[in-house]
């Protein structure tokens, strides 16, 4: 192949490249600052800069500036303010027309300073003229006549003797006083010797007019700089010998010459900078006898103004500029991470190499290329007219050869060698032309074989030596995407390929391409597919740069890692990636620069990541860097390329602060700020400066405020991270993006607040404590709760003693119930004996009123049958007794149900009056009957209301006067009919009238003893069954009346009960039955009855009509029934062994005798036990 030779080489000069080594930060008006003419300024021991404007005193932290107008009586600190000192007691002095203030720390203002200068046993009053303070901070005065000194380490003063009148100027350096008297002679005393041994004559040696006013700087040499703002120009006497100065020239500088000196100051580099009226600063080097000029430019760090007044050089080597123009300047070599190198070019810097003879090669993005040499000398190379090299350089590589291989923009790719560009051209199988000629990227194997990604077609391999081409596309490889952005070659026999569709591998021995998508076990998956950049680091990282920030494989540990913004990458868009000698990544993206330190993780077993973003705060005048801009030199320092020039950064360049601490600057409450003494809502929040404060109190309603603090570090500001903990809320530290925290309604409480801060280098401070009181509010303070305590206590008391009140209740109901239960249990027990007893009375009562009716139909004497009607009256009663008691049972147990039947009520009511009609006769009582209605036909159950009537007439005969009248009368209301039973006895009284239909209540009345006490209550709680009521009134103008009702049931609502009982062959019938059996002729009967008297009885009333068998009990009944034929059975149900039940269902069972009637005989008076078996 033959190489084509062109001379491109346009033009070559030489320069000396200019370096801005001033860069300035400015704090101006915008920042807060009163005003930009700057009169003078110092830092105090806490680190806040002051500064004396035109219109106030300004205090600077950092972040934000204070303003002080006036001081403690009021005068005002705005106009006339031309000095500014500290003395070594911190203590901070101005000068206003003659008369001195100090700041008072404590109070945070400004008061006379006469006080501290009686103190000191200074000069004071009207006669100071001047006080200034030595090098080691002494306070020094001047009235006019004498000097006086106060040394703090001694704490007493002193005068000066023998000095002349009239002092305009003096200064006190290494234990020399310096002065100018009125005759403008420069004296030099030495203080420990106490004699002046140096007097010049100014203005016979400067040959200057005697009118002139001198003043003088004395630098740490103990040269002393003469200068006048009279006049321009500077004067420089050195000391010559121990007792002799000498004046000295300062080099040919003619911005001395005819610019006027207002201000000198020395750094600790020995450069002297001279403040100019209008030409900014001239820097002298004393031991190169150089000047440095700095003026104003368009630069945003330039100096800010050329009329500079003052200079404030701190313990940080920071010099503060102070101008008339624009506030204050200030400088420190430690500003900016980055020093920018500008080149004869407008465009971007697109790429770097270096070759052997250490010359930086730098490609531009359309202005060709610049060769800089080690002496700082520029050689340009561009594109001549109509020669087809391209001026937009891509990428460039340095081989074994030293050749400089190129690779353009739609240009293909040629090198350097020998002061010759040599163009490449492509192979026949793959043709030069634009569409594939832009090669993004070159890299070189061990064998010399050259690696060049193409924008658009692919990896190209190259042999310079041999000429060997060869080109992988998708179309004939595994190469996923045409689009290689970066190769890589890793010293391992591989190249890695950065393309639009991922990371690619070839292997540079069998030429097989690989993508790599994931980790071994495919567990993680790298999600950026579009990669810009690829490069493998001495730890065997690769590293994979794209538009969604970086990915980092570690192939030992198949772990990938994601580094972007949330992690402080300075953006995601990567541009570039290199290593620096410390095995730190350097990655440029579109938004600057970040330095990612590398630690091993010895818990994980694998690595952590620690970016360091850099950007304009750096000292980057752009963010917009380009692909491949970013290269490490033969020394180890690393070049970005930028707009018109490059950065050079050397990478073992730290400035790391020891932050001492964090101090609290500002309180606002509700954007108020808060000064000590003021009042906020009639309350005084500081009685001290916030500076000091170690515990603020605030109302309920203050507790929304903002807390500011600084570190006083006006270097590295911007790398300065803040956080804060909150006891009481969370014991985590909690990061701050800004320098103040702002709390929005806090709670009540003490709360512990602590602050720290962390330099550039990620070391925190120790913290800086608060403590934060928000009172309550007044229904909240301890007085308040002192008294909810004692409600609450009076309350809990009260509670308790309604509690144990309540218990005691309980209890005694309890125990009321007990006893009540335990009587209840009592008068069940006693009502089961009467019950039980009453069944056992009933067959008694049946044997002797059966007999006694058959006596009394048998025989007629006259002489026994009265006793006899006596006898039969008397059983009656005791029967109607027991089944009264009966009755109460069953309306006890709720067993009593009701049995309506259709009829007339008038009628019913009507029978019963004529049967008691003659029984009341027989007491001289008349029973009168008034209807207002003369039939109703309805349901009801008769047999119930047989018993209430019959209560009520029993109870009127019973109380009715004798002789006297009872009167029953009927009406119907409302769908109800009413019964009144009326008598004209005694009556009832009010308080007993409610109590009577109790269950064994009885009036306290001599004819009472005879009751039961239960029948009133009978009546009513059958009369509740009908849905009825009952209750008295007086029947006047003697005697009760008592009244009830009942519905009125309308016939057709009839519906027969599950106690009534359809009437069947084979019927059962109680002895209480009216119903009369069929006469059954010398039918054979049996008997089961187990009261032998009663079965006696039955047996001998019915022989002569039947032949009789009789049976003890069921088991002997059935056993007569298979012997013999029985025609009817008639059996008691309660027996033993077998019960009449029993029998019954024994009897129907059995096919044999299942045809005989059984006819059941009960003590029982109601019939439903006997059906629900």
């Amino acid at each position: 192949m033959k190489a084509q030779i062109l001379f491109i080489l346009c033009f070559i000069f030489n320069v000396t490249i200019a370096k801005e080594h001033y860069q300035f930060r400015h704090l101006t008006t915008s920042d807060g600052l009163s005003d930009n003419e700057v009169i003078a300024m110092l830092k105090d021991n806490e680190g806040f800069l002051w500064c004396v404007t035109s219109s106030a005193i300004n205090r600077f932290d950092g972040y934000n500036v204070k303003q002080y107008l006036k001081t403690e009586d009021g005068t005002n600190l705005s106009t006339s303010v031309s000095q500014i000192l500290i003395d070594k007691d911190n203590n901070i002095w101005i000068e206003r027309f003659g008369y001195y203030f100090t700041y008072n720390r404590e109070r945070d203002l400004f008061v006379n300073a006469q006080p501290l200068l009686q103190k000191y046993q200074l000069h004071s009053g009207a006669n100071l003229q001047t006080i200034i303070t030595d090098d080691h901070n002494n306070l020094w005065s001047y009235n006019g006549e004498t000097m006086k000194v106060y040394s703090f380490s001694t704490q007493q003063s002193h005068t000066i003797e023998d000095l002349p009148e009239n002092i305009t100027f003096f200064s006190v350096k290494k234990d020399k006083l310096f002065y100018i008297d009125g005759n403008n002679n420069f004296h030099i005393t030495d203080l420990l010797h106490k004699h002046t041994n140096v007097i010049i004559p100014l203005n016979e040696v400067l040959g200057t007019e005697k009118f002139l006013s001198y003043k003088f700087y004395v630098d740490d040499n103990l040269d002393i700089w003469i200068y006048s703002s009279n006049t321009e120009g500077l004067w420089l006497f050195s000391q010559n010998t121990k007792n002799t100065w000498k004046l000295r020239t300062i080099g040919k500088n003619t911005l001395l010459l005819k610019n006027k000196v207002i201000s000198i100051c020395e750094d600790n580099f020995h450069k002297i900078w001279i403040g100019l009226e209008y030409d900014g600063i001239s820097i002298y080097d004393k031991e190169k006898q150089q000047h440095t000029h700095i003026s104003q430019n368009l630069s945003p760090y330039s100096l800010g103004s050329n009329k500079v007044w003052c200079f404030y050089y701190d313990d940080e080597n920071t010099m503060w500029v102070g101008t008339m123009r624009n506030g204050i300047s200030y400088y420190n070599p430690h500003f900016f991470s980055f020093s920018k190198t500008m080149l004869p070019s407008t465009y971007d810097t697109s790429c770097q190499v270096e070759d052997h003879e250490h010359n930086l090669w730098i490609g531009t993005d359309g202005d060709g290329i610049y060769k800089v040499d080690p002496n700082g000398n520029i050689t340009t190379f561009k594109k001549e007219q109509n020669n087809s090299f391209s001026n937009k350089i891509n990428c460039m590589h340095v081989d074994a050869q030293n050749r400089i291989w190129i690779g353009t923009y739609l240009d293909g790719f040629g090198y350097y060698q020998n002061n010759c560009f040599h163009q490449q051209p492509f192979s026949d199988k793959f043709p030069r032309n634009p569409i594939n000629n832009s090669i993004w990227s070159i890299t070189e194997d061990n064998k010399g074989n050259l690696y060049l990604g193409n924008l658009k077609c692919g990896l190209h391999i190259f042999n310079p030596e041999t000429g060997y081409f060869h080109t992988f596309t998708p179309q004939n490889s595994n190469l996923l995407d045409a689009h290689v952005m970066n190769v890589f070659f890793d010293k391992k026999r591989s190249v890695y390929m950065a393309t639009c569709n991922g990371t690619h591998v070839l292997n540079t021995e069998n030429h097989e391409i690989k993508s790599i998508r994931h980790n071994s076990k495919k567990s993680q998956f790298i999600q950026d597919t579009i990669q810009n950049n690829v490069y493998m680091d001495s730890r065997n990282l690769l590293w994979m740069g794209g538009r969604e920030g970086l990915t980092v494989f570690d192939m030992r540990l198949d772990t990938i890692y994601y580094l972007n913004k949330s992690h402080r990458l300075e953006g995601n868009f990567v541009r570039g990636i290199t290593e620096d000698n410390n095995q730190n990544i350097w990655v440029v993206t579109t938004d600057g620069v970040t330095k990612i330190e590398i630690q091993v993780d010895q818990h994980r077993h694998g690595y952590t990541f620690h970016c360091l973003p850099y950007a304009k705060n750096d000292g980057l005048q752009t963010s917009d860097f380009v692909h491949n801009s970013i290269y490490k030199s033969q020394n180890g320092h690393i070049i970005v390329g930028g707009n018109g020039g490059y950065y050079d950064i050397n990478p073992n360049t730290k400035y790391y602060k020891n932050i001492s601490r964090v101090i609290f600057t500002e309180l606002k409450v509700l954007d108020t700020t808060i000064n000590v003494d003021s009042l906020y809502s009639h309350h005084k929040i500081l009685s001290q400066n916030i500076e000091l404060t170690d515990k603020i109190t605030l109302k309920y309603n203050q507790n929304t405020f903002k807390l500011s603090f600084s570190t006083m570090d006006y270097v590295r500001t911007h790398d300065i991270r803040f956080s804060y903990r909150l006891s009481g809320t969370s014991d985590q530290w909690i990061s701050l993006e800004s320098n103040y925290i702002a709390f929005n309604n806090m709670a009540p409480g003490t709360y512990e607040l602590e602050v720290r801060a962390t330099n550039s280098g990620g070391l925190w401070s120790n913290p800086s404590t608060l403590l934060i009181h928000i009172e309550p509010p007044i229904w909240l303070s301890i007085y308040a709760k002192i008294l909810y305590l004692l409600l609450v206590i009076t309350l809990f008391s009260y509670v308790w003693y309604r509690k144990e009140q309540k218990h005691k209740r309980r209890m005694h109901y309890k125990e009321m119930e007990f006893e009540a239960k335990k009587q209840h249990e009592i008068d069940e027990m006693k009502l089961n004996f009467f019950t039980h007893l009453s069944h056992d009375f009933r067959t008694p009562l049946s044997l002797i009123i059966a007999p006694l009716e058959e006596v009394l139909k048998t025989h007629q004497s006259e002489d026994i049958k009265p006793n006899l009607n006596i006898i039969h009256k008397n059983a009656l009663a005791l029967l109607n007794l027991v089944n009264q008691i009966l009755d109460f049972r069953k309306i006890e147990i709720q067993e009593m149900k009701l049995h309506p039947e259709k009829g007339d009520y008038i009628e019913f009511i009507g029978d019963i009056i004529k049967h008691f009609s003659v029984y009341a006769t027989t007491y001289q009582i008349t029973l009168t009957f008034e209807k207002e209605i003369d039939t109703l036909s309805m349901a009801f159950d008769k047999d119930k209301m047989h018993k209430v009537l019959m209560n009520l007439l029993s109870n009127a005969i019973k109380y009715a006067s004798t002789p006297g009248k009872i009167t029953v009368k009927i009406w119907a209301e409302d769908e109800k009919v009413f019964t009144s039973v009326a008598d004209n006895g005694k009556g009832i009284e009010d308080n007993e009238k409610c109590k009577v239909f109790d269950a064994f209540y009885q009036i306290a009345d001599e004819k009472s003893s005879y009751g039961s006490g239960i029948g009133l209550h009978i009546v009513k709680e059958l009369l509740s069954l009908h849905h009825g009521d009952i209750h008295i009134e007086d029947n006047l103008p003697t005697g009760a009346k008592f009244i009830f009702y009942i519905p009125i049931t309308p016939m057709e609502q009839i519906v027969e009960t599950e106690c009534h009982i359809q009437p069947t062959e084979e019927e059962m019938v109680s002895l209480e039955s009216d119903g009369k059996s069929e006469n059954l002729d010398q039918n054979t009967l049996l008997i089961v009855e187990d009261n032998q008297d009663l079965r006696l009885f039955l047996s001998d009333s019915l022989k002569k009509e039947y032949h009789i068998f009789s049976a003890v009990d069921g088991l002997h009944a059935l056993s007569i029934l298979k012997k013999e034929h029985i025609d009817m059975v008639i059996t008691d149900i309660m027996m033993p062994n077998m019960d009449g039940i029993e029998l019954c269902h024994a009897i129907k069972s059995d096919i044999k005798i299942s045809h005989i009637p059984v006819i059941m005989l009960t003590a029982k008076n109601d019939i439903e036990p006997l059906v629900s078996r």
